[in-house]
């Protein structure tokens, strides 16, 4: 089987590599960007079970457990264990929806005050939670790909048609193309490859490229992502996200991230001009939630995007319109990183059941 996963951020790099590992016998090829200036480059990386929705919870869960289980995957993500609050702006979750985050890491979380939170509803207290660094993990993951006999592409996606047969050919611009450790590298013009599969995990170019490729964008839209690093002094130890402010943040080490959500959506990704008003907002809220707090000048603010669909969640999604072996895989709206590595695992198994007519 052939299998091309376009997009080359952690969500497209994890479910490249989960197929490899899978099915040795699967020709997978990762395309995209070399170092991609990305929603998993930009990414603040905070890992915790908890999530208001259900199946994203299941997922999150599922993901932390993974990386507290794996000493590999802790030192490839860089992960830094620093406890979390969850605060709900509505009526604080129940103990059963706990459960499955203390059975897959007992003893983890609580319902409790918020700890550095006065006057806040009970809160979604975890002690294994913390952040990552979404960047290292997707450099580890595309260099093991490699070793493993997967391949790597940066040649731009500029085309697709479907065969007599059913595969997929990809057109593609000139690009650089490193194969496994057995059969080196080379580069040149790839002028078209075919595959059994095709998957876009292009995160917020997703929408784009259906739009190139003539196909719908089935509700994926982009959304604006930013915030700011601020040199502190007593900053919160643990990461956080306030629904009653809505702002959010972890330790950083230059002091403290905060960032509050943007309303702004279908935006370009390749935008990086910061908006103002939102780093204000967030360190106005921060110096008000945290008496405490010391908030110096900002180091530096971090713009990207990230793409979004109605019902969130890092999966697959067909395409409407288009061959049953087309999919997307992103939609994680501003959370995949607590969800790839469960999510890419579920793909890849959905995908490997797959079979190509005889």
């Amino acid at each position: 089987m052939r299998i091309c996963v376009v997009g080359a951020g952690l969500a497209g790099a994890l479910l490249a590599w989960r197929l490899r590992l899978a099915d040795r016998t699967a020709e997978v090829e990762l395309a995209g960007p070399p170092e991609p200036a990305d929603a998993t480059a930009a990414s603040g990386g905070i890992v915790r079970g908890f999530e208001p929705d259900a199946a994203l919870r299941a997922e999150a869960t599922a993901s932390l457990a993974e990386l507290y289980g794996s000493r590999l995957l802790r030192g490839w993500a860089a992960y830094r264990e620093t406890g979390s609050v969850y605060i709900q702006a509505g009526p604080p979750p129940l103990p059963s929806d706990l459960a499955a985050i203390c059975a897959a890491l007992p003893g983890s979380a609580s319902l409790a005050d918020a700890p550095g939170f006065p006057d806040r509803p009970p809160a979604v207290v975890e002690r294994r939670a913390g952040f990552v660094a979404p960047g290292a993990l997707r450099r580890e993951i595309v260099a093991d790909l490699l070793r493993i006999g997967g391949r790597r592409t940066t040649a731009p996606v500029t085309g697709l048609t479907e065969e007599p047969d059913g595969a997929l050919t990809l057109r593609h611009g000139t690009s650089r193309t490193t194969a496994g450790a057995a059969a080196g590298t080379a580069s040149g013009t790839m002028a078209a490859t075919t595959f059994d599969l095709v998957v876009l995990a292009a995160g917020p170019w997703t929408p784009g490229l259906l739009t190139l490729l003539g196909l719908p964008c089935d509700g994926l839209r982009t959304k604006r992502v930013q915030y700011t690093v601020h040199a502190a002094e007593n900053p919160p130890s643990r990461v956080f996200v306030d629904e009653t402010t809505s702002l959010y943040g972890r330790p950083h080490a230059k002091g403290l991230l905060l960032g509050v959500p943007s309303d702004r959506h279908d935006v370009d990704p390749d935008d990086r001009w910061p908006e103002p008003a939102l780093a204000h907002a967030a360190s106005a809220l921060a110096r008000v939630t945290f008496p405490g707090l010391r908030l110096g000048p900002a180091v530096r603010t971090v713009v990207a995007a990230d793409c979004y669909h109605p019902d969130p969640g890092l999966r697959l999604r067909p395409v409407s319109g288009a061959s049953p072996r087309l999919s997307t895989f992103t939609g994680g709206s501003g959370g995949a990183a607590k969800t790839a590595l469960a999510a890419s695992r579920t793909a890849a198994e959905e995908l490997l059941r797959l079979r190509t007519p005889a």
